[in-house]
Formats: C-alpha cells, sequence, structure tokens
C-alpha cells in the first residue's frame, strides 16, 4: 500500500501558476485525461493494473511509441477512476528532451536537468533520468489534494495507535 501511494506521489504534476505552450497533451492516443481505467483497457488491451490504493490506481503499459519514442514503458495514473497523468520512461533522455522541445518549444521552467512546461490545462515534465509526463492539471491538483488527506489521516492513526496504552500498562496490580 505504501509503496504505491508514494509511487502515485511522486508523479504528481507540479502546482505552479498555467502558462501557455503549443500542443498541449490531452492524454494519449485516444484515451483522453478523465477517461475510466476501462477505458483504458478497451483502447489498450495489453494493459496490466498494477495497484490500487483507496482513490489512487495505477497501471503500466509496456513498448510504445510517443512522438517517434520507442520502445516506452507508460505508468497510467487514475484519480477516482479518472486518468489524470501518464509517465513515459523511454531511453536516451537526450533524445526524449529534444523530441519534447521540438513537439512544445522552450520549456517554462528549466532548471537542474528538469523542464516543465505549463499549460492552460495540462503540464508536460522531464525530469533528470529521462523521464517525462503528461498531467491534467485540474485532476492532479485533486489527486495532490486527496493524496496530502490519506498521508494526514495515516500519520493520525499512526500517532494515536502508538501513543495507546499496553496491555501491560492497563492491567491492574495484583494483590
Amino acid at each position: 500500500m505504501r509503496k504505491l501511494i508514494i509511487s502515485m506521489s511522486l508523479g504528481l504534476a507540479v502546482a505552479s501558476p498555467a502558462g501557455a505552450f503549443t500542443n498541449e497533451p490531452d492524454g494519449f492516443g485516444s484515451l483522453k485525461f478523465g477517461a475510466s481505467a476501462a477505458a483504458a483497457k478497451t483502447a489498450f488491451p495489453a494493459i496490466t493494473h498494477k495497484g490500487t490504493e483507496e482513490f489512487l490506481s495505477l497501471y503500466e503499459l509496456h513498448d510504445q511509441s510517443v512522438f517517434g519514442l520507442k520502445p516506452c514503458a507508460l505508468a497510467l495514473r487514475f484519480v477516482d477512476d479518472q486518468l489524470y497523468e501518464i509517465q513515459f520512461a523511454c531511453e536516451q533522455r537526450d533524445r526524449v528532451v529534444r523530441t519534447l522541445r521540438k513537439r512544445f518549444g522552450e520549456p517554462t521552467q528549466d532548471k537542474a536537468g528538469s523542464s516543465v512546461w505549463l499549460g492552460e490545462r495540462a503540464t508536460v515534465g522531464v525530469n533528470q533520468a529521462g523521464l517525462f509526463s503528461f498531467s491534467d492539471r485540474r485532476r492532479a491538483q485533486i489527486a495532490n489534494q486527496k493524496l496530502l488527506g490519506y498521508l494526514v489521516r495515516s500519520q493520525a492513526r499512526a500517532t494515536a495507535s502508538s501513543a495507546a496504552p499496553t496491555p501491560a500498562a492497563t492491567v491492574p496490580p495484583q494483590p
């Protein structure tokens, strides 16, 4: 459970003011942001369900091509059964960055080997390792809020259970 939540949190979109860039993505192929997991299975029959925790679900798809980059492994992330992010793991980081710049123009933010394109509806980000993602800004914000609430509740439960008296502490002394 914890591994899935941590994995999901690493992929959440950057919460920054929106900008504009050309060709904002609205999903991947025929699968658009907001689509259900059932729609993903129909669009990509080879998709594999990797886990669901509360409101987040993760699916994977291998051997895909995006903008001529291949082979790419995809992680499709859903919040409340709505696609909000696709993460791509393709080989050759330099080629990935060149391809994204050609497709989307100059990044809105570019520092320390990571680049981000912030649009009105979508965010594209690439990290130092060459992993990149397309995120629906509105749904990613919902995922961020739900994840934060989940983490706060989990921490509160952990704190409450560690503060609970142990059975030895509650046994009355024997005469």
